[in-house]
């Protein structure tokens, strides 16, 4: 994607934006007319924090930060249940991307997604939320979270959970589309995420990427999320794509910006 925060407009410095109410375009697959929205009284923690748990676990070259952390937030699951048709698909052929959705009940205190905060310095928040706000036009909103340090892997954290910003597919979104983790509807998923290509690249890059990132965290984050390593192992075994994982740590290059 080459559009860029500039691009979508800023807001003084010092203040939140205030985008106008949009509307979703059933057609193209995305929010039009404003930034995605968000919850009443939602408000900008200072300094900004960003959650990331699809590619910005792996890469950002898209805005400037400046502190990294890998942490995880309680009571959600990742699953590929957000169609994407401007990153990692079309509107005629939608691909599969991440999103978060809550756990309820019993479960909720034992699950965890893992990815990586992001700390933007002052000057450059509401442009960094106005290009994240179109980024994520693909049904996705804002929510807060608290994002506690990955056990083992951090250095210097700060103490205690860090408040953040996380853009969500919510399971009411217009472009939540479900699936179970077994029989024909899982592996119908499997053969959309192979076969999706989108203006950021193909699906099964970026599952793959995901996969990866999870690998390189360690036994922790492998067994908090079961559906994203399962679901790249059956993307795997049915072909995957011709070419391997590049780079140090297994991630595809990708020259594309989104998704």
């Amino acid at each position: 994607m080459s559009s860029t925060p500039a691009a979508q407009g800023e807001v003084p410095a010092g203040s939140s934006p205030s985008p106008q109410q949009p509307h979703w375009n059933s057609e193209l697959g995305i929010w039009e007319g404003g930034a995605p929205p968000h919850d009443e009284g939602f408000e900008v923690p200072k300094p900004l924090w960003i959650f990331g748990y699809g590619s910005l676990c792996w890469r950002n070259d898209d805005f400037s930060f400046v502190e990294k952390k890998t942490g995880k937030i309680q009571g959600f699951c990742r699953r590929f249940f957000q169609l994407s048709t401007d990153h990692r698909g079309t509107p005629t052929f939608p691909g599969r991307v991440a999103t978060v959705i809550p756990v309820r009940g019993d479960q909720a205190d034992s699950s965890w997604v893992v990815g990586v905060a992001y700390r933007i310095a002052d000057e450059e928040a509401d442009k960094v939320l106005a290009y994240l706000d179109f980024r994520e036009k693909g049904g996705y909103t804002r929510h807060l979270v608290d994002v506690s340090p990955l056990g083992g892997q951090e250095s210097g954290s700060t103490e205690g959970p860090i408040r953040a910003v996380m853009y969500a597919g919510t399971e009411d979104n217009p472009a939540y589309s479900s699936f179970p983790d077994e029989g024909e509807e899982l592996e119908k998923a499997v053969r959309q995420i192979h076969k999706a290509v989108g203006p950021s690249g193909p699906n099964v890059d970026y599952l793959r990427n995901v996969a990866t990132f999870l690998h390189s965290c360690g036994a922790e984050a492998e067994q908090l999320d079961h559906h994203t390593i399962g679901l790249a192992d059956a993307v795997e075994r049915l072909g995957g794509r011709e070419g391997k994982a590049e780079g140090e740590e297994g991630i595809v290059s990708e020259d594309k910006k989104g998704g």
